[in-house]
């Protein structure tokens, strides 16, 4: 059960990176430069996945 709720959380980090996080801060790179974008989106859900990798491969 822990596996499918690892990979499940694994693929819901992945979409919010694909889908929320990357076209939000490529629109704020080019409406205010490098350094005033919020990169939060982009770095939560990259350890999000991470710690869910990691967790899943803990299991097996």
């Amino acid at each position: 059960m822990k596996k499918k709720l690892c990979l499940a959380l694994l693929v819901f980090a992945v979409m919010t990176l694909f889908l929320r996080g990357i076209p939000y801060v490529a629109a704020g790179i080019a409406a205010r430069g490098g350094w005033g974008v919020n990169y939060g989106s982009v770095v939560f859900p990259i350890l999000l996945g991470a710690l869910a990798l990691y967790l899943y491969r803990k299991q097996g």
